[in-house]
């Protein structure tokens, strides 16, 4: 089983280093994946061990696929915010149940038992809201549709590939979901403790993602 982290960034100097080492103690490959960063985050990078691509901004989702479209089909990958919000040792944690499970898709969830968000509250009421509208017509509900933790197995990847994607910036996190679910993929959360991230990864408008949830929810 090979494994890659891919970790989108945008002038993340100062967290950068210390992540990608962390990574690569149970990582085949660290992919920093920079947006046009004005401080040393490419080369604090390259000097810890990651592979760099550089594009221009385009959305995270497009950083993952950017990253994913460069790497072998039979390999796992995690995607993992630069800013500190995620504990790296929840990664490795949900990469080896992945593996003794096989998990098609992992969730980093913050809402699901024993998880817990530390972010401003009107950030949580966004991400339930979220999960609230792409829940409303199924049995099995999913706490966490917008976080962005999560493994990816080969099997989820060549789907999600084949995929064409309405979204590109953070809507990606719930349109991938959406589409890994109705594909029958095996989904399972893992719960983590999310804190507020210091990356400077701008957010999408909240658009793309009402735009896209009143897509999905059925509303004529």
């Amino acid at each position: 089983m090979k494994v890659a982290a891919i970790v989108p960034t945008r002038d993340e100097a100062d967290t950068i280093g210390a992540l990608v080492r962390t990574l690569y103690k149970f990582c085949d490959a660290v992919v920093v994946v920079d947006y046009c960063s004005t401080d040393h985050t490419v080369s604090v990078a390259y000097e810890a061990g990651a592979l760099i691509d550089a594009a221009e901004y385009a959305g995270i989702g497009y950083a993952y696929r950017f990253a994913w479209d460069r790497l072998p089909a039979d390999w796992w990958v995690g995607h993992i915010d630069a800013g500190g919000s995620h504990d790296p040792q929840d990664l490795c944690d949900m990469l080896d149940l992945a593996a003794a499970r096989d998990y098609d898709v992992i969730i980093g969830s913050r809402f699901t038992f024993g998880g817990e968000d530390r972010a401003p509250w009107r950030r949580r009421v966004l991400s339930k809201t979220a999960a609230w509208v792409c829940n409303r017509n199924e049995m099995e509900r999913v706490a966490d549709w917008t976080s962005g933790l999560r493994v990816y197995s080969p099997r989820a990847r060549e789907i999600l590939a084949a995929h064409d994607f309405q979204t590109s910036g953070h809507a990606w996190q719930i349109e991938a979901l959406w589409v890994a679910r109705a594909r029958g993929l095996n989904i399972v959360e893992f719960p983590i403790t999310y804190r507020p991230s210091t990356s400077h990864l701008s957010s999408d408008s909240l658009g793309e993602a009402a735009g896209l949830l009143w897509r999905l929810s059925g509303v004529p």
